[in-house]
């Protein structure tokens, strides 16, 4: 199903790359917070600029439900 025009200007997705050389088992990528990205700067400047739905996005977790944990728990502690 498609997302509605009307809320995908206001949504940001949150991932991004680990440090370089490590995560290979999961294609580069890390949860939120454990990667390179300060979501501490880029959170609030998401917002900032309309950002109402934050999407938690991994390509390829070996545990998906860890990497939603992970990240949430990141955030309520050092963002929101």
């Amino acid at each position: 199903m498609a997302r509605p025009a009307s809320i995908a200007p206001r949504c940001s997705a949150c991932k991004g790359p680990g440090p370089a050389g490590t995560n290979d088992e999961e294609a580069g990528w890390a949860d939120v917070g454990h990667g390179t990205l300060d979501w501490t700067k880029l959170w609030p400047a998401a917002v900032s600029c309309g950002a109402r739905f934050m999407v938690i996005e991994h390509d390829k977790p070996l545990d998906p439900a860890r990497t939603v944990a992970r990240s949430i728990a990141y955030l309520k502690e050092n963002v929101l």
